[in-house]
């Protein structure tokens, strides 16, 4: 594996010279972002981790080169301060962010395992692919709306939370960028609504802009994305009546990011979808035909954003598992089970009898359709 790291402090490019002087992988030090793109060119990074002000060129902008010119390598921002503009710019370039003094041996678990779930993927180009995706693609004219709404007196952020829920893909960013360090003051945050009153609109605007600019669906028909979309917030709102209130609030989040990775199928092999979609079960669990056609299937190419992003490894779970009915008989009413229910719902597919004939299911079943 080979490593990057780049910060204009010497001592901390010391510091972490003698935290990885064993880890056994290729790692170079170099001390600005000009010298970095330079040795990049004889060497292909699978992580670059930057510090976010440097003389000259700074962290985000040697991160939008690095994320054009080397998209599949994993990008980190390790930094002790920024100003807000800058970092919600390099959110949308960076995978991850850390704060100074950043625990070392964290850092390394995390690159462990992003790296090992990289290596779940089958081929360069995928990983590529997917390491180049910034934001998820939006539909657009959602930043219009916003402004307008925010124009009005009476708006609360409810309201604007409402609308942001609306988009799984949104959804995804808005917490991602809430959850960084430099925005961090307490617990990680997984609504909406917190994450809003967390940044301010402002915030949540230029979050909401960068989204529609960055979008990178091409020729990806609008309404293949409203199909997705709809479907994962009708699977939300299942989930949420099916959980209990202590993990509504996950329920919900696994349903609208569950099956983000069929948004990215068209980009990964845009001659093949006219005989995906012609073939596919909505709903239903396609990855055989997927893994055929796209070498990848669309939770594995969630997991793997999820993954970059930091998100919690228990959502993670819930949606690696949602089609693996050997494990799901076996688990508690819990989300990986109750995301597994919701999809099943939505989409109007017949539950196992191993999950429906099961008494916690039937009598929450029986609870859902009495309301």
């Amino acid at each position: 594996m080979k490593i990057m790291f780049v910060d204009d402090d010497t001592s901390i490019l010391s510091a972490f010279k003698r935290a990885f002087y064993r880890s056994g992988w290729d790692i170079k030090y170099v001390k600005d972002g000009t010298e970095a793109l330079e040795l990049l060119e004889s060497f292909q990074a699978d992580f670059i981790i930057t510090d976010m002000k440097m003389p000259g060129m700074n962290g985000a902008e040697l991160l939008e080169q690095v994320s054009k010119l080397y998209p599949s390598a994993v990008r980190i921002v390790l930094s002790g301060h920024a100003d807000e503009d800058l970092s919600v710019r390099a959110s949308y370039v960076a995978h991850q962010w850390y704060d100074k003094p950043c625990n070392l041996e964290l850092l390394k678990s995390e690159i462990e395992l992003i790296n090992e779930v990289r290596a779940d993927l089958p081929y360069s180009k995928i990983q590529a692919l997917l390491g180049g995706i910034n934001s998820l693609p939006s539909i657009p004219k959602l930043f219009i709306k916003l402004k307008a709404m925010l124009h009005k007196q009476s708006i609360s952020m409810e309201d604007i939370s409402v609308e942001i829920s609306k988009n799984p893909s949104l959804t995804a960013k808005v917490l991602q960028v809430a959850n960084t360090s430099f925005f961090v003051t307490g617990a990680n945050v997984n609504k909406v609504e917190d994450a809003i009153i967390r940044l301010g609109t402002d915030v949540i605007c230029n979050i909401v802009a960068i989204s529609e600019m960055y979008s990178n669906m091409g020729d990806t028909s609008n309404t293949y994305i409203a199909e997705i979309l709809n479907r994962a917030l009708d699977t939300a709102n299942i989930a949420t009546h099916i959980a209990d209130k202590p993990i509504k609030d996950e329920a919900m989040l696994a349903g609208l990011l569950h099956n983000l990775g069929e948004l990215l199928l068209p980009e990964i092999s845009p001659e093949h979808m006219e005989g995906y979609l012609a073939k596919r079960i909505i709903g239903a669990d396609n990855s055989a035909l997927e893994t055929t056609l796209f070498q990848v299937d669309n939770i594995q190419i969630t997991s793997y954003l999820l993954h970059l992003w930091h998100f919690p490894y228990s959502l993670i779970r819930s949606i690696t598992l949602q089609n693996n009915l050997e494990k799901l008989i076996i688990e508690e009413l819990n989300c990986e089970v109750i995301l597994h229910l919701a999809k099943s719902l939505q989409s109007n597919q017949e539950l196992d009898e191993r999950l429906s004939n099961r008494k916690d299911i039937s009598i929450k079943l029986k609870s859902m359709m009495e309301q």
